[in-house]
Parts: C-alpha cells; sequence; structure tokens
C-alpha cells in the first residue's frame, strides 16, 4: 500500500501516457448499465473475514466496508446495483447487514451457491443486451498507474478519483462496440509493475 498515493496530485505529474487514462480522455457518452455483485457471506463483520490490522476492531458489514463503500463513493446509484447471493438465508443476513445504510434498498437476488454457478445465473439473469459490469465483492478501491517505467517512481499508482468509475465504464462499452468484442476487464493485480 505505500505505492498507492492516497493525495490528489496535479496532473503535471502524469506522463503523456497516464493523461491519455480513460477516466481522465474518455469522452464517450453515457450509457444504460448494471453492477452485478456476486456475494457470498460478506454481511459478517469484516474483523472476521480481514487479516488487516486496520479492521481488527470493525464490526461493519464487510460488504459495506468494501465493494459497497467504493460504489458510493463513486457515487454510483443503488438503482444499478444488484446484489447476487446463494440462498433465502443469505438474503435475509444481508437485508439485515444493511438496514440503517445507503444500501439497506439496494436489489437482492438469489441466485446459486459457488463463484461458477451464480456467474452463469447472472448471464441468464439481465435481458440480452444488456450492458453488465460484475465487481468481486471484496472490492476497496481501483488503482491507476500515472507513469511508465521501471523504476521505483514509476510503480507509483493512485486512486482512481471519486466519481471516475462511470467515466470508465462508458469508455469499456464504447471500445466494445468499435472492437466488436463482448466482454472487458481491469487487471486485478496489486503489483504495479503490470
Amino acid at each position: 500500500e505505500e505505492d498507492v498515493d492516497k493525495e490528489a496530485e496535479g496532473e503535471e505529474e502524469l506522463d503523456e501516457l497516464a493523461r491519455q487514462a480513460p477516466h481522465l480522455a474518455s469522452e464517450a457518452p453515457p450509457v444504460d448499465y448494471e453492477i452485478a455483485v456476486p456475494t457470498y457471506l460478506r454481511w459478517r463483520p469484516v474483523k472476521e473475514l480481514s487479516r488487516k490490522w486496520c479492521f481488527k476492531d470493525c464490526s461493519s458489514p464487510f460488504i459495506l466496508v468494501h465493494t459497497l463503500a467504493f460504489l458510493a463513493e463513486q457515487g454510483i446509484p443503488r438503482e444499478r446495483v444488484t446484489l447476487f447471493v446463494a440462498n433465502e438465508d443469505e438474503e435475509r443476513n444481508y437485508r439485515r447487514a444493511l438496514e440503517g445504510s445507503l444500501w439497506a434498498e439496494v436489489r437482492i437476488a438469489i441466485s446459486e451457491l459457488g463463484n461458477k454457478n451464480s456467474r452463469n445465473f447472472i448471464f441468464r439473469y439481465y435481458p440480452a443486451g444488456s450492458y453488465v459490469l460484475s465487481i468481486d465483492d471484496d472490492l476497496e478501491r481501483i488503482d491507476w498507474k500515472c507513469r511508465e517505467g521501471d523504476s521505483r517512481e514509476a510503480w507509483r499508482v493512485r486512486r482512481l478519483p471519486a466519481g471516475a468509475l462511470e467515466k470508465l465504464i462508458f469508455d469499456g462499452y464504447s471500445r466494445l462496440r468499435c472492437s466488436g468484442a463482448f466482454l472487458w476487464g481491469l487487471n486485478t493485480s496489486q503489483n504495479p509493475r503490470f
């Protein structure tokens, strides 16, 4: 985490390639989209599910501290988000965990147990042609590399600014349409050298 620059910095520190990052340079028009979050047991307190020292005393539901906190920071409307849970017990536990939060009324769909089964259910859940962004239930942030190169200085990354996720979503859709592709994704590595 030491390579994550959490402070806002001026664009003058960005190299030429970084200035082309979709959340900065894209002019893709807005599109309709849905966000699917397959999740299991993340209604439990974060201190029970994380080994990170910063969460050792945190009793908040894991999903509220991770993925849903990130989506709220990004200004993603609750109406665009669906949590996919394994069964009715899980649905009840999530409803209880989300009570009193911004996400209390989020849509929850009962899918199937298991990552593969849940992903297949999600594929069938939305009408054909829907633009669906699938996000893991343990997402804390998205970082982006602001310099090219092999030096330690080039390895520094920044957090995606608040509100920038939608620009990535719109840009991803635009690139799909232009290329004839049906799938795009982000590198999940925490290593800034990749």
